[in-house]
């Protein structure tokens, strides 16, 4: 007897909740300002070289709910 059915296919709410929680935890605002003094600045953390402020653990910065409280 043949088995009938989708397989392989995961439901919406099954790959949302697999989204890794480091995703775009920076305010979009905050993240701009950020790289703005990166263009400014000769000498930065190379911690701000990838992943998000907020999330990634950028040397220097914390955050507070997903906003940039102090550098």
């Amino acid at each position: 007897m043949a088995r009938t059915g989708r397989r392989g296919a995961a439901p919406p709410l099954l790959l949302a909740a697999t989204t890794p929680t480091g995703f775009c935890e920076t305010n979009g605002v905050d993240v701009d300002a950020l790289r703005g003094l990166m263009q400014q600045w000769r000498n930065y953390p190379s911690s701000w070289n990838s992943g998000d402020p907020c999330g990634g653990g950028w040397d220097g910065v914390m955050c507070s709910n997903g906003r940039v409280t102090s550098l």
